[in-house]
């Protein structure tokens, strides 16, 4: 039972840092003119999200 309530709170956190924290940092890639920070920001949103899928 136990894994189960903490497969539940990691499934809440994960949804929460992907509706919240990458859509902050997609929008402030699509804002940005920049051409690197854009670089910058979409290999880091890259590999955020590799690392929330495993």
């Amino acid at each position: 039972m136990a894994q189960r309530g903490q497969w539940e709170s990691e499934n809440v956190i994960e949804s929460y840092f992907e509706h919240t924290v990458l859509r902050w940092i997609r929008r402030i890639v699509a804002r940005q003119a920049d051409a690197y920070f854009k670089f910058v920001g979409q290999n880091m949103i890259s590999l955020l999200n590799r690392k929330w899928r495993m």
